[in-house]
């Protein structure tokens, strides 16, 4: 789906593609031999969705796009023209390489220079390793990303093809003569003549009194518009008219530009000269993406194809990372508000496919029976391929569980079980979540998972440990005081006993009765 069907119009007679397109078949065979189109991926692969039908975003909702019999002709023209033709390709969608290298987008840089796009839509073996920057300048961090080969980039299968052995230049920004090389490993500088370039702004006439200006000159002289070039056809024919003249009387003589990708192998060495453009991509546009860029690759990481399944990694995020090649194009420069709602639509993509991604939230409690019980955690990829996740769970009091790494298949749930530790019985609530293996992007949501606990834990037996200790201790201090005590008692001498008067215990009366001395019986 586009977002406008402005596209449909520069296909159809009369419109910018279509006039380029006509003033190309229209050259002399001659001159076409020495012509290379530069072709944009990007430009390729939506065309062909156009000619298989397709919708625009309309204000009322989609509807079907204009273009699509247009789209088709255009499509078969360009098949015809170029079998036998030099052709490469431009950075994907045109992205600003200088400004997303800088932004720190090196992966991205990559991903615009590789792809089989013109191979597999056009049946033409374009030049490899050619590429040609907006403006014709190379930052030093482009370049940095045109000669990185670490394993995080150049070694994967998205980025197989980027390796990068010749790039068009300004010749105002690379000093010294052809051939010529980039650093000690950059590719070689094929030089762009600056002052036919300028003149092509004020029409085909003023570009040709410039060329003139070059006639008898021993140095090889390329020709190449703006990449923003709106020339009609009428004025594309008319240049390439001039053109064929000086051909034919001699001032020039045609020659191909991979002649000049193969030449002699360059001895000097220059560093690429670069100056920042007023209106390049905008740093806040380029660092967006950027970032986008670093999650949509950590997600690529973490994936691999699944044995059972035709479908691969490359397949899954090319289409996030066309969308970010779309959100970086230099026709976006000076319009922030465009970049910003390209962005969002490659953002939504990535989204879309992180949230395949996640765990099952439980609709009942789970019950850990014992100190060490595993957690069992259900989690689902709805992905066509296999994909590696960090499992990890929120520090809580009653449970802990180490952050642990598993596969989950294409398209089916997995019931895994986390080894973790209880320390406390009850009730509580862990949460659980999953992300890349680098742990920088979230996969799915967060799921809450209530758990209930039976186990005596080691705090709960350490407690009881101390508990007991304390009791016995205490205990044991009673019965020694005790001890002590009754030791001491029989330790300590009697004291004597005093001397007294023996004391008789009073006789009942009737048994004295009538006992000689007593008086009572004197009385009766």
């Amino acid at each position: 789906m586009l977002t406008d069907d402005d596209m449909a119009g520069e296909l159809a007679a009369g419109g910018r593609l279509d006039g380029l397109l006509g003033a190309y078949e229209q050259a002399s065979f001659g001159l076409t031999q020495a012509i290379c189109l530069a072709i944009d991926p990007d430009l390729v692969t939506t065309v062909q969705a156009m000619a298989a039908g397709y919708h625009v975003q309309a204000p009322g909702g989609q509807v079907a796009g204009k273009g699509q019999a247009a789209a088709h002709a255009w499509l078969d023209r360009l098949k015809q023209d170029v079998p036998g033709r030099c052709v490469f390709a431009l950075p994907g969608a045109d992205a600003d390489l200088n400004a997303l290298a800088r932004a720190g987008g090196t992966p991205l840089v990559q991903y615009a220079l590789a792809g089989t796009v013109l191979r597999q839509a056009l049946g033409v073996a374009p030049l490899t390793g050619m590429t040609w920057p907006i403006d014709g300048q190379l930052d030093p961090k482009t370049l940095a990303a045109f000669t990185d080969n670490s394993q995080q980039t150049l070694d994967s299968d998205l980025l197989k093809s980027a390796k990068v052995s010749s790039v068009l230049l300004s010749s105002a920004t690379v000093p010294g003569s052809d051939p010529t090389q980039l650093g000690d490993k950059g590719p070689r500088v094929i030089r762009i003549d600056d002052l036919v370039t300028a003149a092509l702004a004020n029409g085909p006439a003023a570009a040709l009194s410039a060329l003139q200006l070059h006639t008898g000159s021993a140095s090889p002289i390329v020709i190449a518009p703006p990449h923003q070039w709106t020339a009609s056809k009428a004025d594309a024919q008319s240049l390439l008219e001039g053109v064929q003249t000086m051909v034919d009387q001699q001032y020039l003589s045609a020659a191909g530009l991979a002649s000049l990708a193969s030449g002699p192998t360059p001895s000097a060495k220059v560093a690429p000269g670069y100056s920042a453009q007023g209106a390049e991509l905008s740093e806040v546009a380029a660092r967006d993406v950027a970032e986008t860029t670093t999650h949509a690759w950590d997600v690529y990481d973490s994936l691999q194809q699944d044995p059972t399944r035709p479908d691969t990694p490359e397949q899954v995020m090319s289409p996030t990372f066309d969308a970010l090649l779309r959100a970086a194009s230099g026709a976006w420069r000076g319009n922030d508000a465009g970049a910003a709602a390209a962005a969002s639509v490659s953002a939504g993509l990535l989204a879309g496919i992180e949230g395949q991604v996640g765990v099952v939230q439980p609709r009942s409690p789970i019950t850990l029976a014992s100190e060490d019980s595993p957690l069992p955690v259900r989690m689902v990829n709805n992905l066509p391929v296999r994909v590696k996740v960090s499992v990890k769970f929120q520090s809580l009091s009653g449970v802990t569980a180490p952050p642990s790494f598993q596969w989950i298949s294409a398209g089916l749930p997995r019931d895994v079980l986390i080894n973790s530790t209880v320390s406390r019985s009850g009730r509580f609530t862990a949460t659980v979540s999953l992300s890349t293996t680098s742990g920088r992007t979230a996969l799915g949501g967060p799921a809450r998972i209530e758990l209930t606990s039976t186990a005596f834990g080691t705090v709960n037996l350490v407690i009881t440990g101390i508990a007991a200790a304390a009791l016995f201790g205490l205990s044991g201090r009673r019965i020694y005081r005790r001890i002590a005590a009754s030791r001491k008692r029989k330790e300590q001498p009697e004291a004597p006993a005093e001397a007294t008067e023996p004391v008789h215990a009073p006789v009942p009366e009737k048994l004295t009765a009538g006992v000689p001395g007593d008086e009572r019986s004197s009385e009766s």
